[in-house]
């Protein structure tokens, strides 16, 4: 339900940080996303949470593998992972 999301390149360096709360997110974070809402509330199910593949220097990421790291604010475990970005 709370979590901080954090995305790195294969050589370490910080992408983006994102910081879910489930109970009040609706997309409005991804530029695409909120363009398409006219008065409806999108609803994400589960753990979900849209990316612009923006970088945190407002800079539009490049093709490749990325790390992730997820924090779970409430028991403070740490999920890791990684995903690929074809554009």
């Amino acid at each position: 339900a709370a979590a901080t999301i954090r995305i790195f390149t294969m050589a370490g360096d910080l992408v983006d940080v994102i910081n879910h709360n489930a109970s009040t997110y609706n997309g409005q974070d991804a530029a695409v996303i909120s363009a398409q809402q006219t008065n409806r509330n999108t609803v994400f199910p589960g753990g979900e949470h849209a990316w612009d593949l923006i970088s945190k220097n407002d800079q539009a990421i490049a093709s490749g593998m990325y790390l992730y790291s997820v924090t779970n604010e409430k028991t403070g475990t740490v999920f890791k992972g990684k995903f690929l970005v074809i554009k």
